[in-house]
């Protein structure tokens, strides 16, 4: 479980290790830098955070509504492991909200 600015940080890990070598697990990430973000410093991260695990060829699901979050996790921890694959699931802000500023 990571913030979108998290991957930023784990990329190295992910090619290196965990799809080379088919480690088959469930990266959730929570969304920022989209919908009522306060904080410039995760926009740039939110936004490339899709293009990033396409090229990393990461299978990614986003979760908007919460009656489609037991599908999509279910449907990803069973792609990750028939895959061996890595797989992400996206929280978005629509989902979890976003964070105030303080």
């Amino acid at each position: 479980m990571m913030q979108s600015a998290g991957l930023g940080n784990c990329v190295n890990a992910l090619a290196s290790l965990a799809i080379p070598y088919q480690i088959p697990f469930l990266i959730l990430i929570s969304q920022r830098g989209e919908l009522g973000e306060f904080n410039a410093c995760h926009v740039a991260m939110g936004e490339a955070l899709r293009s990033i695990l396409e090229a990393l060829g990461v299978q990614h699901y986003t979760v908007n509504r919460e009656d489609e979050l037991e599908t999509i996790l279910n449907g990803a921890i069973k792609t990750a492991c028939t895959s061996e694959q890595p797989v992400a699931v996206i929280l978005s802000t629509a989902l979890v909200g976003w964070k105030d500023e303080k």
